[in-house]
């Protein structure tokens, strides 16, 4: 039964991989990885975000928060506004959405229950539904 469970991952993860969601996502990676200005905000964004890490342990203050928060959200819109990358992440999350739908068939074939979309991430600690 083990084996018969591989392979039929395996052959789940062939079609994936032809699906028009991760090809496109794979397309828009490529894209955005070699554009040198799309790389350049991506790596601006990390040392944003780095320094607002620092700022918290170095107990900076709330303003030195909000103002690193608030440079962090401007870069985040430059980086959804510029095509490359803009594509690139639109791309992830069609294929996270997809793969999402994925989980819950595969949990649909186990359970033998429709799985509801839940907003909250998880049942860890939610009492929305009630599972």
């Amino acid at each position: 039964m083990d084996e018969e469970i591989m392979k039929a991952a395996l052959d789940l993860g062939k079609l994936i991989g032809m699906s028009e969601q991760y090809i496109t996502l794979k397309e828009c990676e490529e894209l955005a990885m070699h554009d040198e200005e799309g790389l350049q905000l991506l790596n601006d964004l990390r040392i944003l975000q780095r320094e607002y890490l620092n700022a918290k342990k170095d107990k900076l203050g709330e303003d030195v928060l909000e103002s690193l928060v608030h440079l962090i959200e401007m870069k985040k819109e430059e980086i959804q506004e510029y095509r490359p990358t803009g594509m690139f992440f639109k791309a992830k999350d069609e294929f996270d959405a997809f793969m999402k739908e994925v989980n819950n068939k595969i949990l649909e074939g186990i359970t033998g229950e429709p799985q509801k979309d839940c907003k909250s991430g998880g049942c860890g600690g939610c009492k929305g539904c009630g599972k």
